[in-house]
């Protein structure tokens, strides 16, 4: 297909109304690849919810159960409080790739909001870069480290390390995917294409 488009480039001209289409028709398809794109992620955050909220609801039962038992049965349970700490953990983790998502982190953007709207783009696409090197830096660094657990267990529950540390891999892959569709968007703005509108709505 490619050679065919050189081909009939070189003989009809740049300027010519087939080229003029086939170039419109690349940038269609490359505008509806990014959306694509963006749906899948969509559809992984909107999971990532779900399972959000299904730990949020577990935690919940387990500190109720807990005080039940400790105060009103006096039974204390000795499983429900670290369940319930490393449920939290996965929480805390998986709710980091949906703040990206959200366009919701915490930040200081006083002076960012102040400046021209080519700076304000050029600060914001670095930041963008800067998230993706340190989550693939801190992923890599996460997944080294549930190697070197891998086999040991935690006192009590006795889960294994792995799971544990695994989400902080987890979390940081998730966290490149969506800052990478970011990154696309914003070339995609760089390059004149209609980038997703919804993004993050």
């Amino acid at each position: 297909m490619c050679l065919l488009c050189k081909k009939y480039w070189s003989k009809m001209g740049a300027s010519s109304p087939y080229n003029k289409r086939i170039r419109r028709d690349f940038r269609r398809i490359n505008v509806e690849r990014m959306m694509d794109l963006s749906k899948m992620i969509a559809k992984v955050v909107k999971l990532l919810e779900w399972i959000l909220a299904l730990l949020l609801f577990l935690s919940i039962v387990f500190i109720l159960a807990q005080v039940i038992c400790r105060y009103v049965l006096r039974s204390p349970l000795s499983w429900t409080e670290q369940t319930s700490r490393y449920l939290f953990i996965w929480m805390i983790m998986l709710g980091a790739p949906i703040t990206f998502y959200r366009k919701n982190p915490m930040s200081f953007d006083l002076l960012v909001q102040s400046l021209p709207a080519k700076f304000k783009y050029a600060v914001e696409l670095f930041a963008i870069i800067l998230i993706i090197l340190f989550s693939m830096y801190y992923g890599y660094q996460a997944i080294t480290l549930a190697a070197k657990v891998m086999g040991r267990y935690t006192t009590g529950v006795e889960v294994p390390l792995t799971f544990m540390y695994s989400s902080m891999a987890v979390s940081n892959l998730l966290i490149i995917l969506v800052m990478s569709d970011q990154l696309r968007i914003h070339l995609g703005m760089l390059k004149k294409q209609t980038p997703h509108q919804n993004y993050g709505q």
